[in-house]
């Protein structure tokens, strides 16, 4: 390698978040309108208990919910999904515009 490519290379930092706002931005097929509602209450560290309350759905209910969520949004775990909601806060405003699926 010569020293230009070196250089380029110290500069480039990963950030493992931007894959998956690249996922997000072309999400198949969008959130449904209950699992935009869980995100929304997801976004607010509600644990599943307190949305299934909140929501009046049983516990597996919204677990299920939530599976499909981190399916569509290309997350495993509620770190990464707060991580891509801090570096796209708008995820949640899209999803009111994008078409609901029932």
């Amino acid at each position: 390698m010569n020293a230009g490519t070196e250089s380029q290379f110290e500069s480039f930092q990963f950030d493992p978040s931007q894959r998956a706002v690249r996922r997000v931005t072309r999400m198949q097929p969008p959130l449904s309108q209950t699992e935009s509602k869980v995100l929304e209450l997801l976004a607010k560290r509600l644990t599943e208990k307190q949305i299934a309350e909140q929501l009046g759905r049983s516990h597996n209910t919204v677990h299920v919910h939530i599976r499909n969520i981190y399916r569509k949004l290309g997350v495993t775990k509620r770190s990464m999904l707060f991580r891509l909601l801090e570096v796209s806060p708008d995820l949640l405003a899209q999803q009111d515009k994008l078409p609901q699926v029932a």
